[in-house]
Parts: C-alpha cells; structure tokens; sequence
C-alpha cells in the first residue's frame, strides 16, 4: 500500500511542479498554482464519489484509473466483500 501513496503524493507534486514551472515562466505564478490544485481537488472528489458507488453497492461507473492510491482502495473494499460473503455460507 506505501507503494500506492508514494505515487500518488508523486503525481500531486509533479502537477504543483508543472503549476510552479508555468507561473514562473509566465508570471502568473499564484493563479497556477491554484489551478493545479483545484484541479487535484476535483480529480478526488471525483474519485471519492466513484469510491462511494463502491462501497455502498451502487451501480460502477468506469473504472478507477490503473496507477495510484484509487484502485488499491477498490481491490480491498472487494476483498473485504467476498470474504464477508463466502463467511455468510
């Protein structure tokens, strides 16, 4: 699970890297790296409602991306539900 962290703290600073780089060069530092940031925002609560659907049974949409903390999450919570049901039987 580390390894999941690690990339995704890695991809946050690489968009405030990117943000950093853009403002400097264009002067408008502040404004992108409040983009970059909001964007990240978005990207998780995007990926906390897909979360949500998951846990709470409802239908899935498309699928977490395949790198970074999300899809570890999913593959637990998915675990977890088939042991609860093969415990059931």
């Amino acid at each position: 699970m580390r390894n999941h962290w690690a990339s995704h703290l890695l991809t946050l600073a690489g968009w405030l890297l990117g943000a950093l780089l853009l403002g400097l060069v264009t002067g408008q530092l502040p404004w992108w790296l409040v983009g970059a940031f909001a964007a990240y925002v978005a990207y998780t609560l995007r990926n906390l409602y897909l979360l949500d659907r998951v846990i709470t049974g409802g239908p899935r949409l498309r699928m977490f991306g395949t790198r970074g903390l999300w899809p570890g999450l999913v593959a637990g919570i998915d675990k977890i539900r088939a042991k609860s049901r093969s415990r059931k039987l």
